[in-house]
Parts: C-alpha cells; sequence; structure tokens
C-alpha cells in the first residue's frame, strides 16, 4: 500500500484553479479522505485526478480503478462544477478561508486522526491556541441542572485557556458556549453540515456570527457552504468535534442522543479520553452517560477540576500519539518549544511567570507574587501541564524531569 504521509505540496492551497480543483474533488464524495489522499498523492495534484487515467491512477495508488472511475465522473458533473462555483463567491462574500490538509494552519490534532479532512472550510479567527481543545456538549433536550452544568464545566476550561469545540446544536452545547463566552474564552463549532446550510436567518448563523463577530472562534465545516445535514455529514461533524479536542466531557444525554455518536467516535475511532457526568439513576436524561461510565467508555468526573486534571493525565498520551503520527508538526509554521506538537512557543510575559516559579506552587501564588492577574498565569501553567513541561495536582503544578 502507497506511503499515505503528505507532500507538502500536494494539498497546500495555492491558486484559485488548484483550490476549485480539490473542491470538486471533495465534493465528489467518492471515497473516504485517506483513499482520496492517495489517489491525489499518486496524480502528483488534483488536477491530474480529473484529468488522469483511472487505470493509471488506481495501480499506483492502490485504489479500486473503478472508484477512481466513479470520483472522475462525478467531478465532471455540471450541477457540482456550478455549485463549487458557488461556493467559492460564498466564501469570498462572507470571508471564509479554505484550508488544505498541508497548510501550515491545518489544525494539528485534527491532522494526527485515521482520516483527516483534506479540506476545511473555516469561517472566523483561529489560533495556535486552540490546540489546547476541550469538548462539553450532551442532547439538545435536558435540564435546568444539565444548562447549569454545562455551563459551569465550559466557564471552567474558558479560564484555564482551553478552546471550547463543540456542535452548537441547540440545548447542551450552545449553553457552553454562551458560558465561555461570556467568560472571554475561545470557541471552535464543528458542523456535519454546510456553514451556511441552516440560511442566513437562522437561530444557527446567529450564533455562528455571535462566534465569529466576538474575534474569539471560528466555526469549522469539511463540506461546501451549503451543503444540506444528513445521516453522513452528521457523523463527519461529530468526528471533526472529537478531532479537534483533546478530549470530550459529556454533560447529560439520554439513550439516542447523538452526543453519544461523538463519544463513540472519539473513543474508538480517534483514540481521545471520553467523560461524563453522573446523573439521576431512571433518569432518561442520563441514560447516556451512565451507560458510558457502566461500560468503562467515560470517566466520571464531578467537578471542574477533575476535568482539568484528568484532561492532562489524558494530553500525555495523545502527545505521544502524535508525535509517532507526525514527528514534524509544527503550528503555523514555528518551531515548537520542544518535539511535542502541544507545545507552543513562550512569549516575553511568560518568562516573567516561570522566573518566580518554584515546585508545588498555585497560579494564584505567583499572580500575587509578580502583581499579574490570575487568569494569564494559570493559562500559561495550565498549558504546560498539558504539553508534559509540567504535572498537576489540584492547583498546584510541578516541573517535570524530561529525561
Amino acid at each position: 500500500m502507497p506511503n499515505t504521509v503528505t507532500s507538502p505540496s500536494v494539498l497546500s492551497l495555492g491558486s484559485s484553479q488548484e483550490q476549485l480543483d480539490l473542491i470538486y474533488l471533495v465534493a465528489a464524495d467518492a471515497m473516504p479522505p485517506s483513499w482520496l489522499l492517495r489517489v491525489i498523492q499518486a496524480a502528483g495534484a488534483p488536477r491530474r485526478v480529473i484529468e488522469g487515467s483511472p487505470a493509471l491512477l488506481a495501480e499506483a495508488s492502490g485504489v479500486g480503478a473503478d472508484r477512481i472511475a466513479r470520483l472522475i465522473e462525478r467531478t465532471r458533473d455540471e450541477r457540482l462544477r456550478l455549485q463549487a462555483a458557488r461556493d467559492r463567491k460564498l466564501c469570498a462574500d462572507r470571508g471564509i478561508r479554505l484550508i488544505g490538509l498541508d497548510d501550515l494552519d491545518y489544525p494539528p490534532l485534527l491532522k494526527a486522526t485515521p482520516e483527516p479532512p483534506l479540506l476545511l472550510w473555516v469561517w472566523g479567527e483561529s489560533d495556535p491556541s486552540d490546540v489546547y481543545a476541550a469538548s462539553v456538549l450532551g442532547s439538545s433536550k435536558h435540564s435546568g441542572y444539565g444548562a447549569k452544568q454545562a455551563r459551569r464545566f465550559a466557564a471552567a476550561l474558558s479560564e484555564h485557556g482551553v478552546t471550547l469545540v463543540n456542535s452548537g446544536e441547540v440545548g447542551i452545547d450552545t449553553h457552553a458556549i454562551d458560558a465561555a463566552l461570556e467568560a472571554c474564552g475561545r470557541v471552535v463549532v464543528a458542523l456535519g453540515a454546510g456553514l451556511f446550510a441552516h440560511g442566513r436567518d437562522s437561530r444557527q448563523d446567529a450564533l455562528y456570527r455571535r462566534i465569529v463577530e466576538s474575534g474569539r472562534g471560528a466555526v469549522v465545516s469539511s463540506v461546501p457552504v451549503t451543503t444540506p445535514p444528513d445521516t453522513t455529514n452528521q457523523v463527519m461533524g461529530d468526528y471533526l468535534v472529537a478531532g479537534l479536542a483533546m478530549g470530550l466531557l459529556l454533560v447529560e444525554a439520554g439513550a439516542q442522543s447523538g452526543a453519544l455518536i461523538a463519544a463513540r467516535v472519539a473513543r474508538q475511532q480517534i483514540r481521545r479520553e471520553v467523560f461524563a457526568l453522573p446523573g439521576r439513576i431512571q433518569d432518561p436524561l442520563a441514560e447516556g452517560n451512565l451507560r458510558l461510565i457502566a461500560e468503562q467508555s467515560a470517566l466520571l468526573v464531578t467537578a471542574p477540576e477533575d476535568l482539568l486534571d484528568q484532561l492532562v493525565n489524558a494530553s500525555q498520551t495523545l502527545s505521544h500519539y502524535i508525535a509517532r503520527s507526525q514527528p514534524s508538526l509544527q503550528l503555523r509554521g514555528r518551531p515548537s518549544v520542544s518535539r511535542d506538537a502541544l507545545r507552543v512557543p513562550l512569549e516575553e510575559p511568560d518568562h516573567k511567570v516561570l522566573d518566580h516559579f518554584i515546585d508545588s506552587i498555585s497560579a494564584g501564588e505567583i499572580a500575587n507574587r509578580i502583581g499579574q492577574p490570575v487568569r494569564g498565569v494559570q493559562t500559561l501553567l495550565y498549558r504546560l501541564a498539558l504539553s508534559g513541561a509540567m504535572s498537576k495536582s489540584g492547583p498546584r503544578y510541578r516541573w517535570v524531569d524530561d529525561d
């Protein structure tokens, strides 16, 4: 089977025609992303796939000639091409960015998953710090208790500099988003459908605009902007949520909740840790949570501090996995401070904080010593813990020896 490590030139978007060619291939939806990647790598460029020979591409890529022929036929469909042209115009009108798998802005956590999308549509501002992300999610049907807990945990993550990721569905997800934005945190909404599938005057579009206009987040999709929601796309949305997050917290989910799909995708396909709040026995709204806990598919947490500590533990396994799967990964092309993709460069104010660091100290104690707001100190120390440079026990931090 051909090597699936990407070549820097194959999926890094350059000219308008290169973008359009890749949109054709992705919109054709004829095969999984990893297979399409192999075909593009075998051809050398998206345009060469569209103009290529199915037999020759099959021989070079290991993907069946019939599948490749179907792919090429779909890319030549006039309706698909008109839709792609409309997609590009909408992107230009509303400031949507297209990010290819080999572009420096592609999210590193997502890139290290088994089936990363070859193209992302991004509305809003992304940031290198979004590598520190976690999901708080649950059902649209929820209780007042569930809404309160969603807000509580989302606010705690934001106060520690962790980006909130979820689907933006009305219910638990939107309560978490509200709390994160109120806490001046960052938010990323990951969609299965297109960015404008619900219409410009919809409730969802109003939420997306709120995130974008805040300057503290983005809305992300892996399909053209007007692609309607369906079962297949919803699963891809769950994949994006799980792939962009270091871990997922299930707040309140019934037995048939779509949030359970995201939790299982995270656990079974993407190697992400899943956490769940306990609920009342025989409460239909907590049935999904209790089932995952009983199956040992989710770790039970009861307080934000539990989740923060558990995310640090989960990040260690995740960082080693990323280092093995993407050894040369960097954030926005800048060298990381270590061999680990979860470590971002330190800024000048960070060094002042670390000059006052001693083992087994809290963020509040350092903030008092240097006269800085505790939130900035807390964010720095927690990110260092997520990166593996520090350990965390409750509110206190220690350096980790780097052997």
